[in-house]
């Protein structure tokens, strides 16, 4: 009897979706997350990985986010790992059932997270952009700073392998590391830590972000040198 009214109650709510979503480009925000295994995924079969150290995820523990689906849905408080070794998106469903999200129907997440003062911080992640690298459309970065240019911060792991002295066993851990891009006129363009190549990129405003620059003594060697660059931009 449950199972049929969790069917009837599923239908009767898509039916209600499609209707929404015909009708409005609104999102339809969903408070619960009851219906997501139906709606998006399929269950995890976990793989034994005890001898690689490191973690594939970007927080290891799980994360209260809101999920953005590329048909308008919305489905808030869903507990997610966003794992950046081969780009997915895992999620417990609401019995505890840990789901990977199918390949390309997420567009955005908004992911809350503890910051350094205690506050709550929300981290959004969006994927749709122009494929550059060895990245496509279905890549997830991190929004830095967003308007006619968005700076962007993509983090992925390595699988690597390196030899333990006295062992035939592999040392196997989860290596790191992150780059930055700016999408601008519908451009994926990567990060270079210089002067030059934020005055080429932004060259409408050339002149002003060169002033800029120079004025703030911008040495790019930071995060927050990136961001303010590409806010004083879209500030013009």
């Amino acid at each position: 009897m449950k199972t049929l009214v969790l069917l009837v109650l599923l239908i009767v709510q898509q039916v209600f979706v499609d209707a929404q979503i015909s009708n409005s480009d609104a999102s339809v925000k969903l408070t619960s997350p009851i219906f997501i295994e139906e709606v998006l995924g399929k269950p995890l079969s976990p793989t034994a990985n005890n001898d690689i150290s490191g973690s594939p995820f970007i927080y290891e523990k799980w994360k209260s986010a809101t999920i953005k689906l590329k048909d308008g849905r919305e489905f808030e408080n869903v507990s997610i790992r966003i794992n950046i070794l081969n780009q997915t998106v895992h999620y417990l469903s609401s019995n505890g059932k840990e789901y990977v999200a199918a390949n390309g129907i997420i567009s955005e997440i908004q992911l809350l997270d503890t910051a350094i003062n205690g506050d709550l911080k929300t981290h959004i992640y969006r994927n749709g952009f122009t494929s550059i690298d060895n990245n496509n459309e279905n890549t997830f970065y991190e929004i830095i700073a967003e308007g006619k240019a968005e700076l962007l911060l993509y983090k992925k792991v390595k699988l690597t392998e390196t030899e333990s002295l006295g062992t035939n066993v592999p040392d196997r851990q989860y290596a790191p590391f992150q780059e930055y891009y700016v999408y601008v006129a519908n451009t994926m363009n990567k990060c270079k830590k210089s002067s030059s190549f934020f005055s080429n990129l932004f060259d409408d405003k050339k002149d002003l972000v060169t002033q800029y620059i120079d004025q703030q003594h911008l040495k790019f060697k930071s995060e927050n040198d990136l961001k303010l660059v590409v806010d004083y931009y879209n500030s013009l």
